[in-house]
């Protein structure tokens, strides 16, 4: 791999590379395309890639981390699984206008400053700096395994876009490739259709295999037993305009 200059306040960019990427759960070897990187700490300072070939433990990655992509558009990587994660990473989806609403929500919420939020309490709300960490390490945890670490902590909703939960917070996200495309994976329904011997009737089999990179789209505060459909509708949509920007 070509190497790079990092500065503070500009960047010449490391070139593309690839990597071997094996796996879990019966997944064959695939190639899987990496670009380069910069990442921001809490201060705006720009500082160098973390490790992600270090062992099997969970890579942290800084929110507001800035991912440089060959691409339309750049996005924020919330969490980069590390060398043996089942999925790449989690990012916030982009809209058609630039905008990203998971990059407000996790923003927000991680400074305690998130005013749409019905118990919102000024100036820094502590209960929504907690509950932002316990959305994050659920992500985590989804990025490295490929599967929630209890059933209460992810539930579908429609077409494929399932949403993160803790508390009365809710985070929507779907999966992709990465390549513009997407195929909805809805929860599986019945034990006996998944792969004989791969799962014990007490594992997650009910949520299913996804591509390699988790999108997060739109978030709200739940007041009632179901999501809001016009939130539901919301995540579909920005889904469409997110894959957009990976087509040629």
């Amino acid at each position: 791999m070509a190497s790079g200059c990092i500065h503070r306040g500009w960047v010449i960019c490391r070139q593309r590379h690839t990597r071997e990427k094996s796996h879990w759960r019966g997944r064959s070897r695939r190639t899987v395309r990496r670009v380069a990187e910069v990442y921001k700490d809490d201060e705006g300072s720009i500082t160098g890639p973390p490790d992600s070939t270090a062992g099997v433990e969970p890579v942290q990655v800084n929110p507001v981390t800035l991912a440089l992509v060959f691409a339309k558009v750049s996005r924020d990587v919330v969490y980069r699984g590390s060398g043996r994660a089942i999925h790449d990473a989690a990012e916030c989806a982009v809209r058609a206008d630039r905008s990203s609403p998971a990059r407000e929500y996790i923003t927000a919420m991680r400074n305690g400053a998130r005013r749409d939020d019905p118990g919102y309490q000024p100036p820094k709300d502590q209960d929504q700096i907690h509950d932002y960490a316990y959305l994050l390490k659920k992500i985590q945890h989804v990025v490295e395994f490929g599967e929630p670490s209890t059933r209460t902590d992810v539930n579908d909703l429609d077409d494929g876009v399932w949403e993160f939960k803790h508390s009365n917070r809710r985070l929507s996200y779907w999966d992709t490739p990465g390549d513009g495309t997407f195929t909805p994976k809805p929860r599986v329904k019945d034990f006996n259709s998944t792969t004989p011997g791969k799962f014990h009737p007490d594992d997650k089999w009910w949520y299913p295999e996804m591509d390699a990179v988790l999108r997060l789209g739109c978030a709200w505060e739940k007041d009632d037993d179901l999501a809001p459909p016009e939130k539901v509708q919301e995540a579909l949509k920005i889904r469409e305009e997110d894959a957009a920007h990976d087509r040629p």
